[in-house]
């Protein structure tokens, strides 16, 4: 079995009013820290406080920080299908992937936000319309740039938009069956979604959809037996105590452990703890 190794990105919400230096910045740091891309969201408004502030396009201020970065690929989480015409997509996705040198990551999806959902005609509010209109601008993009097996044939149109432009690649944010089939027919990489459901005792809402998505995929399998009651392994030495981690805090939020310190309940079952079963009893 071949082994993949698992690489990390960041999707960056720049804050309202947020000057463009301090985002191509930002950029600058995650590049340096060795991220493997660089999202930025595409919403018309955002909520902020009582009010309603502007989002920068995206593919706009992609094309700023290509300017000041040199590996980081440059990704798009998701553009709104419905929101631009075919034509309008594909042109200004490969007029950045020329700009980036061929580090654009194109993803696309049919919109969630009732504030972008209210700036669309009508006919495209339904999910249907808008999933239907994002279908037209990703057999245009695949017509531009075909893979071996997508079933839509190349045009002059779309190699003519397209300028000669390697292919970037293609990222479709899908969730339900519908969106899902349409992903597996033309994206590179799927970006799995999916509403989250009321939490269970002791996991997030998240959690609980991503399990009950994935128990309807899993094959039946019989209950596992009941392991055997393991023998104490404790030794009559006691163990010497370790020296506690610091945890930092930012922006005056709870405490969140820094990678390999201990939480508070890995932290309670050290040997020579008091809440240890090898704790010496008094």
């Amino acid at each position: 079995m071949t082994q993949k190794q698992l690489t990390l990105g960041v999707r960056y919400t720049p804050d309202p009013g947020e000057p463009i230096a301090t985002t191509v910045r930002a950029a600058q740091e995650i590049e340096a820290m060795g991220y493997s891309s660089f999202a930025l969201p595409d919403h018309l408004t955002r909520p902020h406080g009582d009010e309603v502030a502007p989002v920068s396009d995206p593919l706009l201020l992609l094309a700023r920080i290509a300017a000041d970065t040199t590996h980081l690929p440059l990704a798009t989480t998701a553009l709104l299908g419905a929101l631009r015409s075919p034509d309008q997509t594909l042109r200004a996705a490969a007029t950045l992937q020329h700009i980036t040198g061929g580090r654009l990551a194109l993803g696309l999806g049919a919109s969630w936000q009732n504030a972008d959902l209210d700036t669309l005609p009508s006919p495209l509010r339904a999910a249907p319309a808008r999933i239907a209109a994002l279908e037209e601008v990703l057999r245009l993009l695949r017509q531009a740039w075909p893979i071996d097996n997508a079933a839509v044939p190349e045009t002059d149109r779309a190699r003519v938009l397209a300028a000669g432009t390697p292919a970037p690649r293609l990222l479709v944010a899908a969730g339900s069956n519908r969106m899902l089939h349409l992903a597996a027919r033309y994206a590179d990489t799927i970006a799995l979604t999916d509403r989250p459901h009321p939490a269970a005792p002791g996991r997030s809402g998240t959690h609980r959809a991503v399990g009950h998505r994935a128990d309807r995929h899993r094959p039946r399998r019989p209950p596992r037996a009941p392991a055997p009651p393991r023998a104490s392994t404790c030794s009559s030495a006691r163990s010497p105590p370790r020296r506690p981690t610091a945890a930092t805090t930012t922006g005056g939020g709870p405490a969140e452990a820094r990678p390999g310190s201990p939480t508070p309940s890995s932290a309670a079952s050290l040997p020579g703890s008091p809440t240890s079963p090898c704790a010496p009893r008094t």
